[in-house]
C-alpha cells in the first residue's frame, strides 16, 4: 500500500471509513457464498439502506460519504443508477489496514520524537 492510500484514508471522514468497512464486510460475505471476486464486487445505489448498521445515518451523510469515498478512489460508480463497486486500492487498503494504523503510529511516534 503507498503512502498515498494511507493519507487518502486519513482524510476520511468517520461516516465514510464506517461505510467503507460495512461494504468490504458485505464484499467478504458474498465471497463465501460463493459468488465471484466480480459478482461480489458489485453494490446497488443506496448499499446504506440495506445494511442493518449504516441504516441509521442520514440519507445526505451517506451520500457524502460515499462521494469521499469516490474522491480518494476508493469506490468507484459505474451506472447512471449510482451502482459502484470497491477499487482494488480499497480492497487492499482494507486486507492491510490493521498494519497499516501500526505503520500509521510508528510514523506519528517518529515524529514527535524528533
Amino acid at each position: 500500500i503507498g503512502k498515498e492510500v494511507l493519507e487518502m484514508n486519513a482524510r476520511l471522514t468517520n461516516t465514510a471509513k464506517s461505510i467503507l468497512n460495512n461494504i468490504y464486510e458485505e464484499y467478504l460475505d458474498k465471497l463465501k457464498n460463493g459468488l465471484s471476486a466480480e459478482e461480489a464486487n458489485t453494490f446497488a445505489n443506496r448499499f446504506d439502506e440495506k445494511c442493518k448498521s449504516l441504516s441509521a445515518i442520514p440519507e445526505g451523510d451517506a451520500n457524502a460519504a460515499l462521494e469521499e469515498l469516490d474522491e480518494t478512489n476508493f469506490i468507484k460508480y459505474f451506472d447512471i443508477l449510482g451502482d459502484f463497486k470497491l477499487t482494488s486500492c480499497a480492497i487492499s487498503y482494507m486486507e492491510n489496514r490493521y498494519a497499516n494504523g501500526i505503520k500509521q503510529m510508528i510514523d506519528v511516534a517518529k515524529k514527535v520524537i524528533s
